[in-house]
């Protein structure tokens, strides 16, 4: 008899074991499929976001052939957001941002390395209309000046970085990107949420990228123009953008116009941020574009995408960049 219950508890225990690794063989199946399942919806996520991103493209090339890229304003087919266009088992949308509405924080520095003044001044009449403390310019050029000697100004070099608890050196080059301002002394994350609605970085070109009026700000507009040009400009452009420069002169008082040079500001852009979302089955992923539109290519060349980076769904820039040539 105790022969027979010391079976019968073996045989219950190879019974129990061999249901414990079925079940568990069956549980790491399934997850094995939702895992490849979930990659193959992830990459089929981003080809459509990636096809949603050429749509941008062609359309930015469509409107420079149809007005010859003349100018820019709100009103234009490609600032008008598009919420969702269904595709097989997913969708897509995005909207398209001008960038030349904000001040290029790297026109501070010429292509020498010298301060562009203009530039300079009008970033100072930015940070005081923003009520932000006037050290941080002087910090801002000691970044990206290429010199590493101090400054008369005052602004931090390696010295005060190598300092710190976690040490780094001072860039001493243009600003890749806006949240490069975190390493600089005195730009914290609330001094940067003021600053990103206005500012922006740019790739650094030979010339100042100018200011598009047309979307500008009354902030960005005051910065660059004077307060009482400024006033004339957001009146104007309520009933008709402007179309050209000259345009933009006789709108304004006349003993201001000389603030409306072409090196300040301009009725057209040439960089846009592009920011597509795309879900397939249960993946949705989303991507910010920094796209260039040369207004100097011929029509049938698409913009280039100089970067395109993960982006959360509320449209933050954030993520690794991938570099497109």
């Amino acid at each position: 008899m105790r022969q027979r219950g010391v079976a019968v508890i073996t045989a219950l225990l190879v019974v129990a074991l061999v249901t414990a690794a079925t079940g568990f063989i069956a549980w790491r199946q399934q997850l094995w499929l939702r895992t490849v399942e979930n990659q193959l919806n992830m990459a089929q996520a981003k080809g459509i976001a990636r096809a949603a991103l050429s749509l941008v493209r062609a359309e930015l090339n469509d409107d420079r052939r149809r007005d010859g890229n003349k100018y820019d304003y709100p009103g234009k087919a490609w600032a008008v957001p598009i919420s969702n266009i269904p595709v097989e088992q997913g969708s897509a949308g995005g909207l398209v941002r001008d960038l030349q509405g904000r001040f290029n924080l790297n026109n501070l520095l010429g292509s020498s390395g010298q301060p562009n003044e203009d530039w300079v001044e009008s970033c100072r009449t930015l940070f005081r209309q923003l009520q932000l403390p006037a050290e941080l310019l002087p910090n801002l050029l000691a970044w990206i000046d290429p010199g590493q000697t101090q400054r008369a100004d005052g602004g931090p070099e390696d010295d005060y970085y190598l300092s710190l608890p976690q040490p780094y050196r001072a860039a001493n080059q243009e600003l890749t990107d806006i949240n490069n301002l975190y390493r600089i002394k005195g730009f914290t994350h609330q001094v940067v949420a003021v600053l990103r609605p206005y500012v922006t970085v740019l790739p650094p070109t030979a010339e100042p990228v100018p200011v598009n009026v047309n979307f500008a700000s009354e902030v960005v507009l005051r910065s660059l123009v004077g307060a009482e040009a400024a006033q004339a400009i957001l009146l104007q452009r309520q009933d008709k953008p402007f179309e050209n420069l000259e345009m933009l002169r006789l709108a304004v008082p006349e003993d201001v116009r000389d603030r409306i040079q072409p090196r300040l500001v301009d009725v057209r852009t040439d960089y846009f941020e592009a920011v597509t979302q795309a879900r397939f089955g249960n993946v949705t992923v989303a991507y910010s574009s920094l796209l260039s539109r040369d207004s100097q290519t011929v029509s049938g060349t698409f913009p280039r995408v100089l970067w395109m980076r993960r982006s959360d769904l509320s449209e933050q820039s954030g993520g690794a960049a991938e570099s497109f040539k």
